[in-house]
């Protein structure tokens, strides 16, 4: 009696017992296609065909990362992370042809993925982040470099969004609950969100510190290697707030600072930065303990956050230009601040201060000596947060290099307004970044109309400038380059091609060429200053467009330039916008590179 597969004789496959019909099954080059098909030749196939852990070899051999192990059927976690694959990829290629010419992609663009991503929020917000890491640190000759250089930013755009929920959560806490050195962290994971900072490992150094204060504490009357069980702090120093875990008493906190202070500025050796104040660094929590050096607020939080662990209450006080903390010496409620206050200047030593030398600190004289109680009251929270996002601010304006100003000052910017959105600084400020980078026209131009009609305490020119150029912007379609063609007679002396990999006779840097010309087409004090025309062949010789393997981004004279393929991934950073593959040999040109350079492609 047949069965339904028919004829077997006929069918070498099914002469085979199941458990090599499954082996054969599992070699790599069949795929999913070919397991789809096998499954629609009769039932015996269809059940080894749909066999979960088949499926699960197929899902684990085509994806190396995961990042929770999927439990159920492994064909449906196959069949959902390709479709999303597929998806993510494509959104990516729409990014790549939009934003090529621009220098940054829009929070806008970037929302798509949010939104692939909440699609069901349980696997596809997994299936995302697998997809974007695999594209991230896949093989480089397997990868298409573009959809790297692009997922990137949705890393970034992903990462801002799961910290905002952070953000939400921890500001929704009670004040008492709000720790500064975890917001300092919050902080410094929105700004620098393409780094992977580990607020454990921070927490930990904290710990250690606090541990640090404790044997000192204990050396002076005990070993540390006594095996005898010591008291917890609060017992042997100080009264107790047992529901607080809280030293009250002020000779007890006086000792435990006293031993804080000696521990932190002269056992670690940890100081207020002075020769670099403004450096972004001294306002990033992980780097102050790194460095052992950082500026009044971070080094506040880092001495709050120890003493805390240590039972002692400290409160912040935003002191104009030199932050401070404040600690209750006097605990008669009868007393005024003055007298039941020391104040702690964290960035000299944590030297105690009373509110009269704290007036020294001022950088001007107050006008009005009877408001300068106004100068000491307890700081919020998100007060203590805005004044270290503003002194960020404050750094990316003035002191870092510009590679890294523009984006870091924009996350910076998007943080200020998050914690204060009524901020009309931080308003126009983001505004101007919008407008300059050609991105999120629109938001800009309801800021500026919003600012206009509020009457902001801003210059209206200032205003009605900035709008004009937003809406001239905003009006102007990107028109694409023209295509440079191998036929046109001026184009006869280019001896090279987008993609090929070279380097700098002179220099000996490595690089690969993104774009060329006929003839060198800076501007005149630009060839003078670099000497075009003292080189042989002068400025009527093809010039390139190269990307250094040292991260610059260069333009050399045909001359300069000789043939160097056998050479690693170029690791600039900007490759990826322009290339979409790597032989080993040369760099293959993206579908924007190829419309801009289209008679490079025949080599």
């Amino acid at each position: 009696m047949e069965d339904d597969c028919g004829r077997e004789s006929e069918n070498t496959l099914l002469l085979l017992a199941d458990e090599l019909i499954d082996m054969v099954l599992s070699y790599s080059h069949i795929d999913h296609k070919d397991l789809c098909r096998c499954a629609q030749v009769c039932r015996r196939l269809n059940i080894i065909a749909t066999g979960n852990e088949l499926w699960k070899k197929k899902a684990l051999s085509r994806w190396g990362f995961w990042r929770l192990m999927p439990k159920e059927n492994w064909c449906v976690v196959y069949r959902d992370r390709m479709l999303m694959e597929h998806k993510i990829h494509n959104a990516l290629d729409i990014v790549s042809i939009k934003y090529y010419s621009k220098v940054v992609v829009s929070k806008k663009e970037l929302e798509r993925f949010v939104h692939l991503a909440n699609e069901n929020p349980d696997l596809s917000n997994c299936h995302v982040h697998n997809i974007v890491h695999e594209l991230l640190q896949g093989d480089d000759r397997k990868v298409n470099l573009t959809h790297r250089y692009y997922a990137r930013n949705v890393k970034s755009h992903l990462k801002i969004h799961q910290i905002k929920d952070e953000w939400k959560k921890f500001l929704a806490l009670p004040e008492d609950q709000q720790h500064l050195e975890k917001g300092a962290m919050l902080i410094a994971r929105w700004i620098l969100n393409e780094e992977d900072i580990d607020e454990e490992d921070t927490c930990l150094e904290l710990d250690g510190m606090a541990y640090m204060v404790q044997d000192s504490l204990r050396g002076n009357s005990s070993s540390t290697n006594s095996a005898t069980p010591t008291a917890p702090l609060e017992e042997r120093l100080a009264q107790s707030n047992e529901e607080f875990a809280t030293v009250t008493h002020p000779a007890a906190c006086l000792r435990i600072l006293d031993c804080l202070k000696c521990v932190l500025y002269q056992q670690l050796q940890f100081k207020g930065n002075s020769s670099e104040y403004y450096k972004k660094d001294n306002s990033m929590l992980y780097q102050v303990i790194k460095n052992r050096t950082g500026n009044p607020i971070t080094l506040a939080v880092l001495f709050a956050a120890i003493a805390r662990r240590l039972g002692v209450k400290l409160e912040p006080v935003n002191f104009p230009s030199h932050f401070l903390l404040r600690w209750r010496c006097n605990l008669d409620p009868e007393v005024d601040d003055a007298s039941a206050y020391k104040y702690i200047d964290c960035f000299n030593g944590g030297r105690f201060l009373s509110e009269e030398q704290c007036m020294d600190l001022l950088l001007l004289p107050m006008a009005d000596a009877r408001s300068s109680g106004d100068l000491f009251v307890k700081a919020s929270p998100t007060q203590v947060f805005i004044r270290i996002v503003a002194n960020i601010i404050n750094s990316y304006q003035t002191t870092e290099q510009q590679g890294s100003r523009l984006s870091g000052l924009h996350s910076s910017v998007d943080l200020a307004l998050f914690l204060d959105p009524d901020d009309n600084n931080s308003r126009l400020l983001l505004a101007r970044i919008q407008v300059h980078l050609g991105i999120d026209l629109e938001e800009a131009i309801d800021t500026l109309k919003g600012l206009l009609s509020n009457r902001a305490s801003i210059r209206r020119g200032t205003l009605d400038n900035l709008l004009e150029r937003a809406n001239s912007k905003n009006d102007i379609e990107d028109i694409p380059p023209q295509p440079k063609l191998r036929s046109d007679p001026s184009n006869s002396q280019v001896g090279f091609k987008v993609g090929m990999v070279m380097r700098h006779k002179l220099y000996n840097y490595g690089c690969v060429i993104y774009g060329w010309d006929p003839v060198c087409k800076m501007d005149e004090q630009w060839i003078q200053q670099m000497g075009v025309d003292r080189s042989p062949g002068g400025r009527n010789q093809p010039f390139y467009n190269v990307l250094g393997d040292d991260g610059s981004q260069r333009y050399a004279a045909q001359t300069n330039l000789r043939e160097d393929p056998n050479q690693p991934l170029n690791p600039h950073p900007e490759l990826g916008k322009y290339f979409k593959g790597f032989t080993g040999t040369r760099y293959t040109p993206n579908e924007c590179l190829q419309q801009e350079y289209p008679g490079d492609m025949d080599i």
